[in-house]
């Protein structure tokens, strides 16, 4: 059957809505296609259309017309509606059709988001996010299906859609892009990787310190720090301050396209996430932990709220309090001298993506719920 994926929020090619659900929806056999406003585009990828349009000077009913509009050329029978406002589309396309037309929502996002009320202060604020937040209740309760990234996301849906159907459909990464790679340690080059968006919060400047730490610490080593993401140019004096150590070597690395994302974890020996356990971070299942899984490589990782229920991920890893260097400077000095832990612990990481937190089996979940939709009660 057709399908349409859209999204006013997400680029085309997101990990989630290109390399997830589309590849695994053509892969069964639909036709599917991808409609965005977050920028012109008109091309077709691994058999997948992707049409778009920058909404920046457009206002939501506006937004709502075009998303109709490319709705209708696809002519669907299911629509994936990634943000509350498409499902107005959505809804709209289907009170319209001469035929049966589902729609799912995938909630990936607490809503409204914080960066939607960052704008409004005191009384003004609480009235936006009551009004988002029962917009939001709305659109949820005119879709057939609640795609939900995570337990703790769920919450609020079974309170404001109570009977509305829900799955959780993971964050995890696809076997077809993520490859093994042990580590590289030769007893001498260690290689400590950050990777992400590089800002304050996301724990760029916990990071730079834990590096210089155990430049000091243990003097005899020589540290690769590795930085990959976007946003480089604006920290580029606390990056600076690591490439002044004489035993540490900076490698800067460019966000790069999902497919080739895990290749460039070839050369790391552990990843370090220490991100801020604020509002948004602590309560939001963060989805770059299972990337790591599925490269093989040990992390130390914040010890967000959002892990409770994933505890098995510490037999790859560390979760600690973000500020608290010494534990960390502790796991470092332990994979120095062992390399023999070091390589256990990728094994451990790479086996519990293989066998649990790997798309493939979440794929066939997202199938079968969708078949069910379709079936003749």
């Amino acid at each position: 059957m057709n399908i349409v994926i859209i999204t006013s929020g997400h680029p085309p090619f997101d990990e989630r809505i290109f390399y997830k659900f589309g590849i695994s929806l053509k892969k069964y056999g639909h036709n599917v296609s991808i409609v965005c406003s977050t920028e012109d585009i008109d091309t077709e990828a691994e058999g997948i259309q992707i049409r778009g349009f920058a909404d920046d000077s457009l206002s939501k009913n506006e937004k709502i017309n075009r998303f109709f509009e490319e709705i209708a050329r696809f002519n669907p029978s299911l629509i994936i509606c990634c943000e509350p406002l498409v499902i107005m589309a959505a809804h709209r396309y289907r009170k319209r059709s001469s035929r049966e037309v589902k729609i799912i929502y995938d909630i990936t996002e607490y809503y409204p988001h914080q960066n939607m009320l960052n704008r409004y202060s005191g009384i003004i604020r609480n009235l936006q996010y009551l009004h988002l937040t029962l917009f939001n209740a709305y659109v949820s309760n005119l879709a057939d299906y609640l795609f939900i990234g995570e337990k703790g996301k769920a919450k609020l849906y079974n309170i404001i859609a109570p009977t509305v159907k829900k799955a959780i459909i993971g964050y995890y990464p696809p076997q077809k892009y993520f490859e093994y790679s042990p580590p590289g340690y030769d007893g001498k080059h260690f290689t400590i990787c950050y990777a992400g968006n590089i800002s304050q919060p996301g724990g760029l400047r916990r990071f730079i310190y834990l590096v210089k730490e155990a430049s000091q610490r243990f003097g005899d080593k020589i540290f690769i720090a590795k930085i990959i993401g976007s946003g480089q140019d604006g920290f580029r004096d606390l990056i600076n301050e690591l490439s002044d150590i004489t035993n540490v070597k900076v490698v800067l690395r460019d966000r790069v396209s999902y497919p080739e994302y895990s290749s460039e974890f070839k050369d790391v020996d552990l990843c370090v996430d220490l991100r801020d356990k604020n509002i948004i971070f602590n309560r939001s299942l963060p989805i770059k932990v299972f990337d790591f899984l599925a490269c093989g490589k040990p992390f130390i990782f914040s010890n967000l709220d959002s892990f409770e229920g994933f505890e098995d991920v510490n037999q790859a890893g560390l979760l600690i309090n973000p500020d608290d260097t010494e534990a960390a400077l502790q796991r470092i000095y332990v994979y120095l001298n062992s390399l023999e832990k070091l390589r256990e612990d990728s094994l451990n990481a790479y086996g519990l993506f293989k066998e649990k937190y790997n798309w493939e089996s979440i794929g066939e979940k997202m199938i079968d719920i969708i078949n069910s939709l379709f079936k003749k009660q």
